[in-house]
């Protein structure tokens, strides 16, 4: 299946598809980011206590929902 990975490196905050090459992304908002290089927005879900439970991702029309991982 599909895994996306949001990390930090070098002080620059990155999301990468499984098999994919890493993306720099720029904040756009509370729990939102966006990867202009490839047209994306993903935006975090959150649970009652503020912790992060999923993602979803908004690219050319198409809309994935996931859920956390780790």
């Amino acid at each position: 299946g599909f895994t996306l990975k949001v990390f930090e490196e070098q002080q620059r905050l990155k999301v990468q598809g499984t098999g994919q090459p890493a993306l720099e992304v720029q904040i756009a908002g509370p729990d939102r980011v966006t990867a202009s290089a490839v047209d994306a927005v993903f935006e975090f879900k959150r649970n009652a206590q503020g912790q992060v439970v999923g993602l979803t991702l908004r690219q050319r029309g198409q809309v994935i929902e996931g859920k956390k991982l780790l």
